[in-house]
Order: C-alpha cells, then structure tokens, then sequence
C-alpha cells in the first residue's frame, strides 16, 4: 500500500490533548484516549502486510524519495473483510538501516515501552515475553536473511503522478464508529 503524504488517519491520543510521546513512558499506557482524525506527515511511503505474518514493513524515505530504512512494525496478522483491515499494534519495532541490510543495521524500537505495558499492567510479563519471541522471528525469518518484502527493494519505489494523492478517510459506519471510541486506560479498546 502506498500512504501519500497527508492521507488522511484515526489514532489513538491522551485525551487531555498532549500528542503521545509527549506522556512519559511510566505512565504512557495509564491515561485516558481518544480517537482522532489526523493526517500522515512527511514523506509518502510503502507499507506491505504480508498475510498471516505478526508484522508489516514500512518503507520510509527522505523528502527527495532516497529510502531511510524498512520499520517492522510488529502487530497481529491482519484481518481483512468487507469493512476493511485489521491488526493491533504490539508496541515493540524493528529497524533495519536502509544503509545496512542483514544484522548490522538491525536495532530494536520501544523496549523501554513493551517494559512500561507490563508494568502498567497493558500486557502480561507472558505476553511481553511472547512479543520478544516475534520480534526474534522477525530478525530471523526476515531480516537476516533479507526476505520478501525486504528482497524487493521497495524503498526505491516510486509512484505515478496520479497515486500520489492524499487519500481521504470514508463516510462510513466502521469510520464513524472509530471515531467515537475512547477509553479510560491505553489498553482497552
């Protein structure tokens, strides 16, 4: 899929306005959200779901199209139906160096957060335990060995004129429906 710079988006926020990063990592996962309708910033870029696999790889790049790098986004498979698509984010990441392919260009993103939902009771020290293992799988399935989609070099992809478009989020019940959702703690919902 192709994300156009300023696609429209639902994201989960603190309620009281602060963006979330700016919540401290202790208490991250404690306040109350909201959803939000924003838009993508920066660059455009690749993102590939592939079916059945507990991440997707987005393929981020600089404003003049060079690629920065692939972010594994470690989540659940994606659903897909006629209301759209569906995951949920499992907090820690992977980044893999667009000037470093294999191992050595390879670090993890949001240990300190996976640690905070534990203790925030989000997820259970079983589960953290468990996102830890896919994010072994990742490196090993598909880092490592540069596989599909890493193999594709996506990063260099460019899109026509007419792709390039913001996409604009649909007047629809699913739609609708996300943006009323809200919860006390990060965790529901």
């Amino acid at each position: 899929m192709w994300i156009p710079p300023g696609s429209e988006r639902l994201e989960s926020v603190p309620a009281d306005g602060r963006r979330t990063r700016d919540v401290p990592v202790e208490e991250r996962f404690r306040v109350p959200w909201v959803i939000r309708q924003a838009s993508w910033t920066g660059p455009g870029l690749v993102r590939v779901a592939p079916t059945g696999r507990p991440w997707s790889v987005w393929f981020f790049r600089r404003d003049d199209g060079t690629p920065t790098g692939a972010y594994v986004n470690l989540e659940l498979p994606h659903r897909r139906d006629a209301g759209g698509v569906y995951s949920r984010d499992l907090v820690m990441d992977l980044w893999v160096d667009a000037g470093h392919p294999g191992n050595e260009g390879v670090w993890l993103k949001d240990v300190d957060e996976l640690d905070a939902t534990v203790a925030q009771g989000r997820y259970s020290a079983v589960q953290a335990e468990a996102i830890r293992s896919l994010a072994d799988l990742a490196g090993s399935e598909l880092v490592a060995p540069g596989a599909w989609p890493l193999d594709e070099d996506w990063g260099r992809w460019a899109p026509s004129p007419e792709m390039d478009v913001p996409v604009r989020l649909p007047d629809s019940a699913e739609v609708r429906a996300a943006r009323e959702r809200s919860g006390r703690v990060s965790g529901e919902g």
